[in-house]
């Protein structure tokens, strides 16, 4: 009798994961993203916020390097990352010396033709809080 009881609770469950599945669900694309995820959007606000973050950091890193070139002039400076430091922003050793005026700019790296510095701006707290919930 225990086992019936249960069986029909199962009812319950299989409708809550129709509403959550992503019957439209995408292959994966060649640069190895996918297009939709399994669970459908709207289903997860907290999902859909961390899907949106996945999907424009690129984006948001390349708007950060962009108000970093405006305000510094300097043109050649690009945000990379590493396994040593992380993110950082990496300038030619001439451009250094601009960039040494800027106060929020610390110098982390120190190579032979370029200076890697990191600052406070480097990850939002809300891609912080993302990425240690999901990863």
């Amino acid at each position: 009798m225990d086992v019936l009881v249960r069986v029909r609770d199962f009812n319950e469950l299989v409708d809550e994961i129709f509403r959550a599945i992503n019957e439209k669900q995408e292959t994966q694309l060649e640069d190895g993203e996918q297009d939709s995820g399994f669970i459908k959007e709207g289903y997860s606000d907290e999902l859909d916020k961390a899907r949106h973050l996945g999907k424009n950091s690129k984006r948001d890193l390349i708007s950060l390097q962009t108000d970093y070139r405006n305000n510094t002039g300097i043109q050649s400076l690009s945000i990379r990352k590493n396994n040593i430091i992380g993110y950082h922003i990496e300038v030619s050793s001439t451009a250094a010396k601009k960039l040494d005026a800027y106060p929020e700019f610390v110098r982390r790296q120190v190579l032979s033709d370029k200076v890697r510095y990191q600052t406070a701006v480097r990850v939002s707290p809300e891609r912080k809080s993302a990425e240690r919930k999901f990863f």
